[in-house]
């Protein structure tokens, strides 16, 4: 919007969901690539929403419609309990989950993360895999994207941080600065913008006003 202002033209803008929830979920973003913990997940029985054990790990899926939850029904293999009453109706919290829970489980145990994610995609179920601090950080995906950036702090040192979750065609994010050390721009603030003295900088703290 403001480069249309500015130049008559507009920009592309990629926005990634997964970054900006990543952007929105930073103290687990930056606990494993800057000090090695990997923090667990919690898990519970599979159903509605809810995370599903496989091979190597978990999925989530979320069937929010209808017709999701009879995709995923023809994705068990069970097409025929769309007309099951005990299964017919998700959303109205009718579903027999002590019945369909290990024939849910069935299907995810016997495939790994990937497989099942490949295979709720191509069927429009909503599936995806859980993945852990570590694999976020490492993911080939994000990688290709440069989400994580490393950032250097005079007291901190060098430190990776999750970046901005868009891409602007035309004017790529990058970091100007660290955060601030405490009064760093006091000079700045004070004296270029609120046009005090050196001098009231001085008096200032040793009053211990700033």
């Amino acid at each position: 919007l403001y480069s249309r202002r500015l130049t008559g033209l507009g920009q592309h803008i990629d926005v990634s969901k997964q970054e900006t929830l990543i952007s929105l979920d930073r103290v687990l973003a930056v606990t494993h690539p800057n000090e090695g913990v990997n923090q667990p997940r919690l898990a519970y029985l599979p159903g509605f929403g809810g995370l599903m054990k496989c091979r190597d790990g978990y999925v989530m899926a979320t069937m929010a419609e209808e017709h999701q939850w009879r995709y995923f029904l023809n994705l068990l293999g069970r097409p025929d309990l769309a007309e099951d009453e005990r299964f017919k109706s998700h959303l109205g919290g009718f579903i027999d989950f002590d019945s369909i829970g290990p024939i849910i489980s069935a299907w995810t145990e016997s495939r790994t993360r990937e497989e099942a994610y490949h295979q709720g995609q191509a069927a429009s179920v909503p599936i995806s895999t859980v993945n852990s601090p570590e694999e976020v950080v490492n993911s080939r995906q994000l990688r290709a994207r440069r989400f994580f950036v490393d950032i250097s702090h005079p007291q901190a040192g060098k430190i990776k941080y999750p970046s901005a979750p868009y891409q602007f065609s035309e004017t790529p994010w990058a970091v100007e600065r660290p955060a601030p050390l405490l009064g760093e721009h006091n000079e700045e603030v004070y004296c270029r913008r609120l046009g005090h003295s050196l001098e009231d900088l001085v008096r200032l703290r040793q009053a211990g006003i700033i």
